[in-house]
């Protein structure tokens, strides 16, 4: 039960920090949009003429809504694989299985299912674009071939070391190539301005 019990927190906290590495910038902005609010006059809100009931069909695209979930499960199954290398070998390697799965999943979904389509790109840009969908294809091989190695060692080879550590080095590989990906989503979102209000991105109803 203890040996449980800590396994849950370790795994907690590697939810946690990921999370809160993720989104530090984010809650500067936030500090700092704050501040700047506090300066402005108060009897006008920029935002206030925009606000509506929004529903899901308010997103020109789906793919950011899917896009932070392989970036966050992947960086945790390699954190915690290479913790089972040494402790909870056993706890460790069926809970590895299961975040590794769903990070391959929602990689699936968001280079294939909720893939944005970007269109009227700069040549810089477009270069930029590529090179973040060719990392996003290149994490979801990486993952998968995480994946079926992990369920080989686990199942087959019954967690030998030299197997474990195969599985190590593929999903860091995969946790690398994830951040990479992140890192030139962001700068395509938030420096070059693919994106928000369906800017440069095909809506929905254009791949029905």
């Amino acid at each position: 039960m203890k040996k449980t019990t800590l396994v849950f927190l370790i795994v907690f906290s590697a939810f946690f920090g990921i999370e809160t590495y993720a989104h530090g910038d984010e809650v500067k902005e936030t500090k700092d949009t704050s501040m700047a609010k506090m300066e402005m006059p108060t009897t006008h809100l920029m935002c206030e003429d925009k606000m509506q009931m929004q529903t899901m069909d308010s997103f020109p695209n789906y793919h950011p809504l899917i896009a932070h979930f392989p970036i966050v499960l992947l960086i945790v199954a390699a954190l915690l694989q290479l913790i089972g290398l040494f402790v909870f070998k056993k706890e460790m390697s069926w809970i590895v299985m299961g975040i590794l799965l769903a990070g391959v999943i929602t990689t699936f979904l968001a280079t294939n299912v909720f893939h944005a389509h970007a269109k009227d790109l700069s040549e810089k840009v477009n270069e930029m674009f590529e090179l973040h969908e060719k990392m996003a294809y290149l994490t979801l091989w990486t993952s998968l071939l995480a994946l079926v190695a992990k369920i080989a060692s686990h199942f087959f080879l019954l967690g030998k070391r030299w197997a474990e550590i195969v599985v190590t080095l593929l999903l860091f590989t995969s946790a690398i190539t994830v951040s990479i990906t992140g890192h030139h989503g962001a700068k395509l979102v938030y420096i070059e301005g693919v994106g928000p209000q369906g800017k440069c991105v095909e809506m929905h109803e254009n791949h029905h």
